[in-house]
Parts: C-alpha cells; structure tokens; sequence
C-alpha cells in the first residue's frame, strides 16, 4: 500500500491524525533545530570572483550551491551573501509555521 493511500484511509481516525501530526510537528522542530545550528556555526566555505562581464564582485557559497550575491568589493559581497543566507533560513521558518497552521487549523 502506497504511504498516500494509508494516509487517505486513516485521514477519518481523529487518534491516527493525532499521532500523525504531532509526528509531523516533531519532524518540523528537529529540522529546524539542524538549521539553526547550521546557520548559527557559519563554518562556510565562500569563493568570490571578479566578474569582468558584470564588473562587480560575486560570492558563492559551497554549502549553499544555488544561492549569489554580488557587491563592489569582495567583503561587501561577502556580507550580501551572508545576508542571502540568513534571509533563505528565515523565509524557511515562515514556511514551515504555515504548514503547521494550516494542518492544526
């Protein structure tokens, strides 16, 4: 039986919904927990480069592959990608209170 179909059939067991989100909450606090100690160790490894075609400074970060920031100056693109970082941890916070308002509610 596939999980959806499972999940589908005991949708109408208010004990199954109970356990099932009260599972899901926890999930939700430990990976947040991971993210904040990932965000708060910032043990990150950066490269930025000179963008000759942009003429401007971009920063990567290794761990994070899919976000850039770029700046003036190596340091300020260094602190627009610290600040990127930052802002995607908070945005996935907000995300995950939505999911748990919205299955509570």
């Amino acid at each position: 039986m596939k999980f959806k179909e499972y999940l589908n059939r005991n949708l109408e067991n208010p004990e199954f919904c109970k356990e099932y989100f009260s599972l899901e909450a926890e999930y939700s606090e430990i990976k947040q927990k991971i993210a904040n100690s990932i965000n708060k160790s910032k043990k990150r490894t950066y490269l930025i480069v000179w963008s000759q075609e942009d003429n401007t400074f971009i920063a990567r970060c290794a761990e994070f592959p899919s976000l850039a920031a770029h700046g003036e100056t190596a340091e300020k693109a260094l602190k627009e990608i610290e600040f990127v970082i930052s802002a995607s941890f908070e945005q996935n916070k907000t995300k995950e209170k939505r999911k748990l308002q919205y299955a509570f509610a």
